[in-house]
């Protein structure tokens, strides 16, 4: 805290742009695998009368049609998880047998994008000490979604189940990181680690049924609390270059030559 105060103090006597920040704990994952969709076909459209020869007499050909092809049922979503995790928040709680996280998930393919948020129960099976402060965990885990299709108002409801592994650590301390036109300090607080999910899923929206599986990477990070900023004042840039324009017109102006008299 005392990084982030000395920060906030230069910029107010110095001058710039800052914008504080906080983060609560979180779970980010990243996954993909294969889904199946199953959706009605669209509608046939009603058969057209039959053309008539403009000329009388003249029979009329029509063009040929090439065929509808027919509509993939199975592609290759990329799944994105992004929720808060409240028990890594408490140093207590790293060896604790369960956990629960909340938050957003995006599903989107080429036949199917969905939406929605979800919740999710881990159960622990085994848990083993890696050095002296990080933690492995084993598990299954449980999902409920609430999810509907993209740019429709149709919704509907989900699940997935699978296992998890991941390694975590407890942290607590500062950070910060700046260059020339800025940067950022703060503290962070909580639990932070990497891990991989397996989960099978299966939603049902409207007509349309999507089941697949899906291998993530995880990520943990812990609260974080912080200030980023910018230096220097709006408008210093324009100010220097017109001074500088200005010390140059006067070098090139040349001055009047001076008469010379002779002496007599």
């Amino acid at each position: 805290m005392r990084a982030s105060t000395l920060v906030f103090g230069a910029a107010t006597l110095a001058g710039c742009v800052a914008f504080p920040f906080a983060t609560p704990p979180a779970q980010v994952e990243i996954g993909v695998g294969p889904r199946a969709v199953d959706a009605p076909e669209d509608p046939a459209p009603a058969p057209a009368p039959p053309p008539t020869s403009p000329l009388p007499g003249v029979p009329f050909a029509p063009r040929a049609v090439a065929p509808q092809e027919p509509r993939g049922t199975s592609d290759t979503p990329v799944e994105v998880h992004a929720g808060i995790a409240p028990l890594g928040f408490a140093e207590a709680l790293l060896d604790r047998r369960a956990d629960v996280v909340v938050g957003y998930v995006y599903q989107g393919g080429s036949l199917a994008r969905v939406h929605g948020a979800y919740l999710h129960g881990d159960g622990v099976l085994g848990m083993f000490p890696v050095g002296g402060s990080a933690i492995a965990r084993v598990g299954l885990r449980v999902e409920l979604r609430m999810i509907g299709e993209e740019d429709t108002r149709r919704l509907g409801r989900g699940v997935a189940a699978g296992g998890f592994a991941e390694l975590s650590t407890f942290t607590f301390g500062p950070f910060g990181s700046s260059d020339r036109s800025g940067g950022a300090v703060g503290v962070a607080y909580g639990e932070g680690g990497i891990g991989v999910s397996a989960l099978g899923h299966y939603a049902q929206i409207d007509e349309i049924t999507l089941s697949g599986f899906s291998v993530a990477l995880a990520l943990r990070l812990p609260m974080t609390l912080g200030l980023v900023y910018k230096w220097g004042l709006p408008g210093g840039s324009k100010k220097s270059k017109s001074k500088s324009s200005s010390e140059s017109e006067e070098e090139e102006t040349p001055k009047p030559a001076v008469p010379h008299t002779p002496r007599r």
